[in-house]
């Protein structure tokens, strides 16, 4: 696979990649070999997360959002708009997922849902300990936003 990879996870004994050029990849060998997926898009994919090997969540640019069934990736309408640079479970059955401008968004099982933070600049990362304590973090010299009880920043 010649693309720039940006992402990996390992769930269990299978690990999954995502990158520039639309790649999404799987290899249950350890990474012996990796098979790609095709999708409709031809985004970059900046992150991956997972909450078993076959339910996960990949994210690009423009808000490129894709949905992993077990078998294919599938394009999900999630309403976002800006880039998208990590996602992240967060032990409560939800995810997180942070990019440009400043918005954190959360997925309730349904759908994502934004929180408006008054940060206007981009989250590169995010992260939980335990289930609704989580921090995301930003560049431009910001430590982030907390990420507390109730799925709430």
């Amino acid at each position: 696979m010649p693309n720039d990879v940006n992402s990996i996870q390992l769930v269990d004994s299978v690990a999954y990649l995502a990158g520039s050029g639309e790649l999404l990849g799987i290899s249950t060998n350890g990474g012996g070999s990796w098979m790609r997926f095709l999708t409709d898009t031809t985004t970059t994919f900046n992150c991956l997360a997972f909450d078993s090997p076959t339910s996960g969540w990949a994210f690009g640019l423009a808000g490129a959002t894709y949905r992993y069934n077990g078998v294919s990736w599938v394009a999900f309408d999630s309403g976002i708009v800006g880039d998208l640079y990590s996602v992240v479970s967060d032990y409560a059955g939800g995810y997180w997922a942070v990019g440009s401008g400043g918005i954190l968004y959360r997925f309730n099982g349904l759908r994502w849902i934004p929180f408006p933070t008054g940060y206007n600049g981009s989250f590169h990362s995010v992260s939980f300990l335990k289930p609704n304590y989580g921090l995301a973090s930003a560049r431009e010299g910001r430590s982030g936003a907390s990420l507390g009880p109730r799925g709430r920043p």
